[in-house]
């Protein structure tokens, strides 16, 4: 996967990409449309460089394929999270519950890092989509049930 347009000139294309197609596949009707209307609100607000205006970086349409890849093949066992734009062009995804905050960001060459808390620990790693099986590491799988709880 690589970026093939910069900030600005992506929320028309992206809007009939792969990357919502993937999101509409997800196996939870509701959560589809949610996650592509939180996709759809971060396309219009972050497109353009300085959209926080503290200097962030457009969204990066690379970045949004491999979270798009990553919910696809994310387990049905694991809920979807919250999709949240970063100041490097990156796009994060959340969960949250009363034990956990837990974050995955996926930059523009599909590398994975992850990191949360809870009242006694902090977890935190790096890995990568496995594009040979289109799955994810058991490590990152297991993390995730465990914040997922």
């Amino acid at each position: 996967i690589k970026p093939s347009s910069k900030g600005g000139e992506i929320s028309y294309e992206l809007l009939n990409s792969l990357a919502f197609e993937r999101i509409m596949r997800v196996s939870n009707p509701p959560e589809n449309l949610r996650l592509a209307k939180e996709l759809r609100a971060i396309l219009k607000d972050c497109s353009i460089d300085n959209w926080d205006g503290y200097g962030a970086k457009a969204i990066n349409r690379a970045s949004i394929e491999w979270c798009s890849l990553f919910l696809e093949i994310l387990p049905d066992k694991i809920s979807y999270p919250e999709l949240t734009p970063e100041p490097t062009g990156d796009l994060a995804m959340e969960w949250y519950n009363n034990k956990h905050n837990f974050v995955v960001s996926i930059d523009s060459n599909g590398n994975i890092s992850y990191g949360g808390s809870n009242k006694h620990e902090k977890i935190y790693g790096t890995s990568l989509i496995e594009t040979n099986s289109l799955s994810l590491s058991d490590d990152l799988i297991e993390v995730l049930e465990i914040i997922d709880g």
